[in-house]
């Protein structure tokens, strides 16, 4: 089976089992240290988007986790070193449910919030959350099908949120419908299709004038 793959990994070689107790725990922070940092440099770029999609993304995360708890407190499973005398503990865990993994439910939530506003960071962040869930399984503390569970919630509710504000008609849904496009498209190419949607003929003898965003352009008062 393929926990006991992973499972077996344990305790073969230190370095391996140092690096999987740091995975399977600390890494959480590096990961969400990571996406502050990017997060500031946002904020600091165009402080009105980066503190809506902040919210955003608080909120869409704490959704996931709180979804994911109740279903553990629905669905209980023994850990692996509860239900399972030969498993390779290598970190020290209480006996709660382990279904689903309430790290996977994060790290998959925070790695799809953030590829959704950074694009171009996306191989990384959910390569990551991936390997975190992985060494969950190798330190003993989850099977393997708590981590896709963790990873689905987290990742569908953090979608469903974006899909549900984007095609909603608050004030704040047009800041936020634009950031995959706005992030995936070099400055130029944006700026050029920026001009072509939002421009207007101001005269025949004057042609066209500077790029002005009306009301609905998904670009308001940053190209006028």
């Amino acid at each position: 089976m393929l926990f006991e793959a992973l499972n077996g990994l344990a305790g073969t070689v230190p370095a391996l089992d140092a690096i999987a107790r740091f995975g399977a725990g600390p890494a959480q922070y590096l990961l969400l240290g990571f996406v502050a940092i990017i997060g500031l440099n946002d904020v600091r770029a165009d402080w009105r988007r980066g503190v809506v999609f902040g919210l955003w993304a608080l909120a869409a995360v704490s959704a996931a986790i709180l979804l994911s708890r109740v279903l553990g407190s629905w669905v209980y499973e023994d850990r692996p070193f509860v239900s399972e005398s030969d498993v390779h503990l290598l970190i020290q865990h209480g006996t709660d449910s382990s279904f689903p993994s309430l790290h996977a439910a994060l790290s998959g939530s925070v790695a799809v919030a953030a590829s959704l506003r950074w694009p171009r960071w996306t191989v990384i962040l959910l390569g990551f959350a991936g390997l975190m869930g992985v060494f969950r399984v190798v330190v003993g503390v989850h099977y393997p099908d708590d981590i896709v569970a963790g990873w689905a919630i987290g990742a569908g509710v953090v979608l469903m949120a974006w899909k549900l504000l984007c095609a909603s008609n608050l004030a704040i849904a047009p800041q936020l419908r634009t950031y995959p496009l706005a992030s995936s498209l070099r400055p130029s190419l944006l700026r050029r299709t920026a001009t072509t949607a939002c421009r207007r003929p101001t005269s025949r003898l004057r042609g066209w004038s500077r790029p002005v965003c009306p009301a609905g352009c998904p670009w308001p008062g940053r190209w006028g």
